[in-house]
């Protein structure tokens, strides 16, 4: 599956030049789309419309764009109502856009937010939703473990739902919560452990304390993210597992958001 993450434009000023001057920076594969206060208004007000009610299928794919961006332009107030009636789609506005660990945040959100689109787009099962949970495990523990902790019921009692699509409603708010959250050092210093005792029956005892040592410099600070994963995936390539090579953690479904996020290690 190709993704193309669609991100909307809200701006009050020319349309080309926000359009312009947020495209120079996007990684390849992303693309956007120009909106209005009054488009969002009225796609806020339609899902949570009483007469008529839509149906869960229709929510699911109710917003056009995987994301929004509020230019420069936008009021902070507005942006912050905004914020409060989307909850399920993730939202920045330029000047957070321009720090890079906001900007790589808000780019996975719509990753991943656009993955599920997708999925939900096509015949939706149950086996379907719990492979998209499970190929993002590694992703969620990074950002909360508390609220990925939460996903685990929720999951678990898919079958409770009336519907699939009732379900991947409530499912998404909860991915969008969690991807949310920053990521932390020591929620990936946590994942990165994880990671590492699937290879420790493979690897001798100065394999092991290399690797260890590489996490641990990464804990301290020392090395960035990008030395133990590839650490990690280099061991992957010697030894494959399956589930691990699924894990979105260490295989974005967007490869440019794994190259940006390179990029922004070295600035």
């Amino acid at each position: 599956m190709t993704l193309s993450p669609l991100i909307g434009v809200l701006t009050a000023q020319s349309r080309d030049q926000a359009m312009t001057r947020l495209a120079v920076d996007l990684p390849s594969g992303f693309r956007l789309k120009h909106i209005t206060a009054q488009d969002v208004t009225a796609l806020m007000t339609r899902e949570h419309a009483e007469h008529p009610p839509l149906t869960s299928r229709q929510k699911l794919t109710l917003w056009p764009v995987n994301g929004i961006i509020i230019s420069q332009q936008v009021s902070r107030a507005e942006y912050e109502s905004l914020s409060g009636h989307v909850p399920s789609l993730p939202l920045t506005d330029e000047s957070d856009l321009a720090r890079p660990e906001q900007r790589q945040q808000f780019l996975a959100s719509v990753a991943a937010r656009a993955e599920f689109d997708a999925l939900c787009d096509g015949e939706l099962t149950a086996n379907r939703l719990m492979q998209f949970h499970t190929c993002y495990k590694y992703q969620l523990l990074a950002h909360s473990q508390p609220l990925y902790r939460q996903s685990g019921p929720l999951v678990a009692g898919m079958s409770d739902w009336p519907s699939l699509e009732a379900f991947a409603l409530a499912y998404r708010r909860k991915l969008m919560e969690i991807l949310s959250c920053p990521a932390t050092r020591e929620n990936h210093t946590n994942v990165l452990m994880h990671i590492q005792g699937y290879f420790r029956p493979h690897l001798s005892g100065p394999q092991r304390q290399a690797l260890a040592a590489i996490i641990d410099d990464y804990r301290r600070g020392e090395l960035p993210l990008s030395a133990p994963v590839a650490e990690l995936k280099r061991y992957l390539a010697m030894y494959p597992h399956s589930w691990l090579s699924s894990q979105r953690y260490l295989f974005p479904s967007l490869p440019s958001v794994a190259e940006f996020s390179l990029q922004t290690e070295a600035l």
